[in-house]
Formats: structure tokens, sequence, C-alpha cells
């Protein structure tokens, strides 16, 4: 497992909520985003669908310390609980010129308190974004640089 360590210094995933299930793999760009949609379709008509994409799997368990909806605190087990996983595929940049995608695993909380669910969040991305934050700094560089 130590492969998965160099795996995730080496594309700058610096959370340490991410756990790694599986290093550097070569799949087709429409399977990982078969990933991503709850039904699995046989066939994606996608232009560009068959090109090939590095992805890397992981999974992100962090439990908050309070509901974001109704601020209730996480005092014991009974407050906040697990109520699954949500798919999410988040482009981490290039390497060796082929895009670079993880495959995450959010877990997923339920606040007992007013019902509601979040998932959890890291610092690689924004909230419900895709992209990640390294791949919009160096968008912003080259936009600097022209």
């Amino acid at each position: 497992m130590a492969y998965l360590h160099s795996t995730a210094l080496l594309l700058g995933i610096k959370d340490p909520h991410i756990k790694l299930t599986h290093g550097l793999q070569e799949e087709s760009y429409g399977d990982v985003q078969q990933f991503r949609s709850s039904v699995q379709s046989t066939s994606l008509d996608v232009k560009g669908a068959h090109r090939k994409v590095l992805t890397v799997t992981g999974h992100l368990d962090h439990l908050p310390q309070a509901c974001s909806h109704c601020g209730c605190l996480n005092q014991s087990c009974h407050d906040i609980i697990r109520n699954g996983t949500m798919n999410s595929v988040v482009l981490l940049g290039q390497y060796n010129y082929q895009p670079v995608y993880l495959k995450l695993k959010k877990q997923r909380y339920l606040c007992k308190h007013c019902r509601r669910t979040t998932v959890a969040i890291t610092p690689l991305t924004r909230r419900h974004c895709f992209i990640s934050n390294a791949v919009k700094y160096v968008i912003i560089e080259e936009l600097a640089q022209m």
C-alpha cells in the first residue's frame, strides 16, 4: 500500500481523509463518466468517449463537527449518522499528456435533528464542483501569461 501513498503525493492529494483504494489505471473516458451517474447505461454517446484517461479510485470519509444545515453539534453517535455514499469524478490534471481523474466515493451523513443530508467535503475541490483547485490555478497561470 506504500505505492498508493506515492501516487497521492505525485497527484497532489494532500487531504488525509481521502483514502486511495486503487492506483493509476488506464480506462476509457466513457467508463469514467458512467461511474458518476446513478443509472449505469450500456453505451455513452459522447464525442471522445473512447479516448484513454488515467484514473485513481478513492474514498472520502470525514465526520462533520456539526450539521451544515441546522448547526446541531455532533456530540454523540446519535446526532449525525452515515447514510450511504455519493460517487463523483474529479479532474486532477494531466500526467504524461493524459487527463487524470479521481473516482471518489464521498460519504453522506444524515442529521437526525433536521433530517437533512450532507456530503463529506474536501479542500481538493469546491462544493458541487468536479474540477480540482489545482487545475483552476493552472488555468489562471496560463491566462496571466498571455
